[in-house]
């Protein structure tokens, strides 16, 4: 029992695996006629100054995590990442900021040293006429030392998808 007790803080550490700072900002542009049934997930851009074949790597498959997490939120009868014409709602934007991080840099040091983050500004866009529904901005980064050992870039990509597919399926029927 006394070697358990000292054990459990860092127990407790490991388990909290919600992503440390961040959130979703939105602006509603304008409201939609009717309900979507259609998402379309477009390619995000890469927005960051210079050239990082990585980046642009990470920047692409965001697409495809975002479009699952809408497809896991299962409020629209379609979920696409290629082309569709006709009535949807489409999702486009641009990863502004990147950096996979360090594990063994964030517990060791810490001091937000080997941090992972995760940044991107989009558009809500109705695919068949253009009209912009509504703009966001997300920003996620991984928590200091052993709260963040689990905040890895994956992860906290994927929980910045999440509160996007969140906000698409208001826009669902």
């Amino acid at each position: 029992m006394k070697l358990v007790l000292p054990l459990l803080p860092i127990a407790a550490a490991l388990l909290s695996v919600s992503c440390g700072g961040g959130g979703l900002d939105y602006a509603e542009a304008s409201a939609p006629t009717a309900p979507y049934q259609v998402a379309v997930v477009k390619g995000f851009g890469y927005k960051v100054d210079g050239p990082d074949a990585r980046g642009k790597q990470l920047s692409n498959e965001f697409a495809s995590v975002l479009a699952e997490e809408i497809q896991n939120v299962g409020k629209f009868s379609k979920v696409t990442t290629a082309s569709e014409s006709g009535r949807a709602l489409r999702i486009e934007g641009d990863v502004t900021y990147l950096e996979e991080g360090n594990n063994a840099l964030r517990i060791g040091i810490g001091m937000g040293a080997g941090s992972a983050h995760f940044n991107c500004t989009g558009r809500f866009v109705d695919n068949s006429t253009g009209k912009l529904l509504g703009t966001f901005e997300v920003e996620r980064s991984s928590k200091s030392g052993l709260r963040g050992v689990a905040d890895t870039f994956p992860i906290i990509r994927r929980s910045a998808a999440g509160d996007i597919a969140a906000k698409a399926a208001e826009l669902a029927h």
